[in-house]
């Protein structure tokens, strides 16, 4: 553990020096020649649509329809973006939710199932849904051995089937957990604060947390996924707090690579398989979430507050 504080005191030196550089070199903050495989250093953040009120969330690729759906969670939507720049509006989640409170989020991480049906979780419905290819939505999960959800945020599909998620500290039962087979099982052991962003690597073996707790904390945990889908020997392995920017780790996302792309202190952090914190691109607002889309999965869209962005990389991207 001294090692990795000591080299994370590094990178955040390091991280400083390259920022002040960066103000006249672009959005780029390079602190490792491995990210020159990922971006050009030439890339540019695309603003492709806002002003919303704030905030945006979630963030999803069609393949099928070869569109972008995402949460405009104060107008109670998910919207859906299309290549040729049209806005318009997927679910009017206002009229169909059955919740009384204006001001509570409807919709936060989404994703699609392996039969490309619409997975969300929802905030004010404190609960996981599934959208029907007529429409209708099926609650697939809405508490944990007696007590209701918190606050579902973020979802990843295992591509068995096996569904990952986590639910912010309202409740007791707020944390991460494992939905298979129609049984729920709890993944940490009480160690995350406020579990966050959540995404599996290439091979289905890791999957990451993030923890942006108070106090401070923010940070990424890496576990070992075993053959029954549990995940255990949860681990500190990435540590955001090092650096005093704005941001805390919120949506992620992993490329082909193994590579993880997370809303971080000053933007939109890289991390490498090995957790050493490649490079940041810059943004104009914090990172809720992201996605990687378009035909050759090299768009990398993010959701900040206001606006949604693109950004083209190198490596394709997992999309659901």
């Amino acid at each position: 553990m001294r090692t990795f504080i000591t080299s994370s005191a590094l990178i955040a030196a390091a991280c400083a020096v390259a920022l002040a550089a960066s103000q006249a070199q672009g959005p780029i903050v390079k602190l490792d020649p491995a990210l020159d495989d990922l971006l050009a250093g030439d890339a540019k953040l695309e603003k492709l649509a806002g002003e919303f009120k704030p905030s945006l969330e979630g963030g999803v690729w069609s393949r099928s329809g070869s569109y972008l759906l995402f949460s405009n969670k104060a107008e109670r939507l998910i919207n859906k973006w299309t290549p040729d720049g049209t806005l318009s509006v997927y679910m009017d989640l206002g009229k169909l939710a059955k919740v009384d409170d204006p001001e509570v989020n409807l919709s936060s991480g989404t994703t699609f199932d392996a039969q490309g049906r619409l997975v969300y979780a929802s905030q004010g419905e404190r609960a996981i849904i599934r959208v029907e290819p007529d429409g209708h939505r099926t609650v697939l999960v809405d508490g944990f051995e007696g007590t209701r959800f918190g606050s579902p945020n973020d979802l990843i599909y295992k591509k068995n089937g096996t569904l990952y998620f986590t639910d912010n500290p309202k409740t007791a039962a707020n944390g991460a957990f494992m939905f298979k087979g129609g049984k729920l099982t709890r993944i940490d052991t009480h160690e995350l604060r406020r579990p966050n962003g959540i995404a599996l690597s290439p091979d289905d073996k890791v999957l990451y947390i993030n923890d942006s707790g108070g106090g401070g904390r923010r940070c990424v945990w890496r576990y070992e996924v075993q053959a029954d889908d549990t995940a255990i020997n949860g681990r500190l392995w990435v540590d955001m707090s090092v650096d005093s920017a704005h941001g805390i780790p919120d949506g992620m996302r992993v490329d082909t690579k193994g590579n993880v792309w997370d809303g971080g202190p000053g933007g939109l952090w890289i991390v490498s398989p090995e957790g050493k914190h490649i490079g940041t691109v810059l943004t104009p607002d914090q990172v809720a979430n992201l996605a990687f889309g378009d035909a050759d999965g090299k768009g990398l869209y993010l959701t900040l507050h206001s606006w949604l962005y693109r950004l083209r990389v190198k490596v394709p991207g997992l999309v659901p």
